[in-house]
C-alpha cells in the first residue's frame, strides 16, 4: 500500500496499488479532501509487487502534489538496479521542490554501511537538519570517506553492473520457470526485472493455507501481511524473491509451487 500521511495526527490514508499502477481520480480525491502533507511511495521496483511507475504516471503524480501542495517522499533505494537509462526519478520532473528524494545504498553494498542521501525542498531544510540532529547527532565522516573512495576508483560501478547482471538472470530465469511450470494457467504472473515479483493466486487457493502447504516441503515465502496496514490487507498475492536464491533452485521450488497451486486449486473445486 501507499500511505498518505498526516504531520498532526499518527491516523493515515491509504491507496491501493497493484500491477495496473494506483487510481489517480481517488488519489487526487484524497489530496482535494483530505489535510495531506507526504505522499509516501516507491516508483522503481515497489517491495513487494516489484511494479515500477511509467513516465506518464510519473508526470501525473507530480503535478497532482504541486496542485494540492502535498510533498512526495519517493523511496528510490533500488535505483542502483535499473538499467534503463530513461527511467527517471519523480524527483526529475519536479519543478516546484515538493519531491523529497530518498536514496540508500544498503541494498546493492551491505545494510551496516549505513549511508544514505536525500534531496530535501528548500523550505523543509532547517527541520530536517534539527529533527535529523536529534535522531544520529553526526553521520559517520570515516565511512563516507571510505565509500567515495570506493565510488572515485571504479569499484562501486562495477559492483554494481556485476549485481545488476546477477538479478537479471535471476529475474529471467524465475519469471521463464513460471510460465514453463504453470501448464494450469491459474496463475496471474507479472514480469519484473527486479528482484521482487508477485502472482494472484486464484480465490480457491488462499495465500495463508499455501504458505503451510509450501513450508512443509521446504520452500519459504515472505507473508505480505507485513507489508500492509490491517484495515487494507493484500488480495490473495504471493511475493516471489529471488535476492538469495540461487539460480539453480530457482526451477526447482517454482515446480514445487505450481504442483502444489495446482493440487489445492483441483482438491478444493471439486
Amino acid at each position: 500500500m501507499i500511505q498518505l500521511l498526516k504531520l498532526k495526527h499518527i491516523p493515515f490514508k491509504t491507496i491501493a496499488r497493484t500491477t495496473a499502477g494506483i487510481d489517480f481520480n481517488a488519489l487526487e480525491k484524497l489530496f482535494k479532501t483530505n489535510n495531506i502533507k507526504f505522499f509516501y511511495t516507491m516508483p522503481r521496483f515497489h517491495n513487494p509487487l516489484g511494479t515500477s511507475y511509467n513516465t506518464a504516471e510519473k508526470q501525473r503524480l507530480v503535478a497532482l502534489a504541486i496542485k494540492y501542495n502535498v510533498y512526495l517522499v519517493e523511496d528510490d533505494y533500488l535505483q542502483a538496479f535499473e538499467t534503463d537509462a530513461k527511467a527517471d526519478p519523480l524527483y526529475s520532473y519536479d519543478l516546484a521542490d515538493h519531491v523529497i528524494y530518498l536514496k540508500s545504498f544498503s541494498k546493492i553494498i551491505f545494510p551496516g554501511l549505513r549511508i544514505g542521501w536525500c534531496v530535501i525542498p528548500e523550505l523543509l531544510i532547517t527541520t530536517f537538519k534539527a529533527y535529523k540532529a536529534l535522531a544520529d547527532i553526526d553521520s559517520s565522516m570515516l565511512s563516507q570517506a571510505a565509500f567515495a573512495i570506493y565510488i572515485q576508483n571504479g569499484m562501486y560501478a562495477r559492483h554494481q553492473k556485476q549485481l545488476q547482471a546477477i538479478y537479471i538472470r535471476r529475474s529471467k530465469v524465475l519469471i521463464a520457470a513460471l510460465k514453463e511450470k504453470d501448464t494450469e494457467g491459474y496463475l496471474q504472473i507479472f514480469e519484473t526485472k527486479a528482484m521482487k515479483t508477485h502472482l494472484l493466486l486464484p480465490d480457491e487457493v488462499p495465500v495463508n493455507y499455501l504458505y503451510k502447504k509450501l513450508l512443509q516441503q521446504n520452500i519459504h515465502l515472505m507473508n505480505l501481511e507485513n507489508n500492509y496496514i490491517t484495515t487494507s490487507p493484500p488480495k490473495n498475492l504471493l511475493c516471489l524473491d529471488v535476492t538469495n536464491v540461487a539460480e539453480t533452485e530457482i526451477e526447482k521450488g517454482i515446480k514445487i509451487l505450481t504442483q502444489t497451486v495446482n493440487a489445492l486449486f483441483n482438491e478444493r473445486k471439486h
